[in-house]
C-alpha cells in the first residue's frame, strides 16, 4: 500500500473516467498513471462505490483511454512504445512505434499519429498493430489529426533553422497518407488544438508567445480561406476539448 501512496500521490497521476461495463455492472471507472513507475491501476465503480476489484497494469505514462473492438479498452504509453487492450482481467500486449499522440480507428485500420523529435508520422496499424502502412517524416510537432471525407489533417508546429515557431496543418489521403497539401495559418506562434465543424477547421493557438493569449484561426475546406475570429488576453496553454458550437473551452492555463 506505501508503494502505491508513492506512486498516486507524490507523482502526477492521470485520472480518465470512462463508461465501462464487462460482465460485472460498473457505472464507470477510474484510471490512474504513474510518470515514475510502469504502473497503471483501473478501479470499477457502482452506484458511486469501488468495487473489490483493481488490476494493475505494467504500463505508465498513460494520458488517454480509447475503446477497442468488442467494447474492450485501449492503453499506451504516451512517451514509449507499449501499447495494451484491455478486458478487466484479460489484457494483450503490443509494442508499437515511439511516442503515439493519438489514436482513431477507421475502416482502413487504427490510425496513428505519432512524433519523433522535430518530427512525426502518421502510420496505419492492423487489428493486430502491425504496421500497414506509414506515411513519410514530415517536419514540424504534432498536436492533433482530425479525418475528414478521406483526409487527414495533422496539426503541427513548424520550426525554421533560427528555432522561430510557426503553424501549419498538413492533409494527406488516408488511403495512400501521401501530403496533399501544407496549410499555413498565419499569425500564429503556437497551436495545441484542432478541430473540424461544418467544413471547417478550428484551429487553436497562441498569437503571442511570451503572452500566450487564446487566438483562434478558422480554415473553410472548400474555399481554403483562413480567418482569424477569436483573439483574447486569456493566457491558455492546452485545450482539452472543445464542446458544441458555441465552443466551451475545457482548458488547461
Amino acid at each position: 500500500m506505501k508503494y502505491k501512496l508513492i506512486i498516486f500521490v507524490v507523482i502526477l497521476a492521470t485520472i480518465l473516467i470512462f463508461g465501462y461495463s464487462q460482465r460485472k455492472k460498473i457505472d464507470f471507472a477510474i484510471l490512474a498513471t504513474s510518470y515514475s513507475e510502469d504502473s497503471t491501476s483501473l478501479y470499477n465503480y457502482n452506484n458511486n462505490n469501488k468495487l473489490v476489484d483493481e488490476y494493475i497494469y505494467s504500463i505508465g505514462g498513460v494520458e488517454k483511454l480509447y475503446f477497442h473492438k468488442e467494447g474492450k479498452g485501449l492503453i499506451y504509453d504516451s512517451y514509449g512504445e507499449q501499447l495494451i487492450t484491455i478486458n478487466n482481467e484479460k489484457t494483450k500486449e503490443y509494442k508499437i512505434k515511439h511516442d503515439p499522440i493519438q489514436l482513431e480507428q477507421t475502416k482502413n485500420g487504427q490510425v496513428i499519429l505519432h512524433n519523433d523529435n522535430l518530427g512525426f508520422d502518421v502510420s496505419i496499424y492492423n487489428d493486430d498493430f502491425k504496421v500497414m502502412q506509414q506515411s513519410e517524416k514530415l517536419p514540424g510537432n504534432a498536436q492533433n489529426f482530425i479525418i475528414k471525407n478521406d483526409i487527414v489533417y495533422v496539426l503541427s508546429v513548424l520550426y525554421d533553422k533560427n528555432s522561430k515557431r510557426t503553424v501549419g496543418i498538413y492533409s494527406l489521403d488516408i488511403n495512400s497518407l501521401k501530403v496533399i497539401e501544407l496549410i499555413e495559418i498565419p499569425g500564429l506562434t503556437f497551436a495545441f488544438y484542432l478541430r473540424e465543424m461544418n467544413g471547417v477547421l478550428e484551429i487553436y493557438g497562441n498569437k503571442n508567445e511570451e503572452a500566450k493569449d487564446l487566438t483562434i484561426y478558422t480554415h473553410d475546406i472548400s474555399n481554403k480561406k483562413t480567418n482569424l475570429i477569436v483573439n483574447t488576453d486569456i493566457p491558455v496553454m492546452w485545450i482539452s476539448k472543445v464542446i458544441g458550437e458555441y465552443k466551451i473551452f475545457c482548458v488547461n492555463n
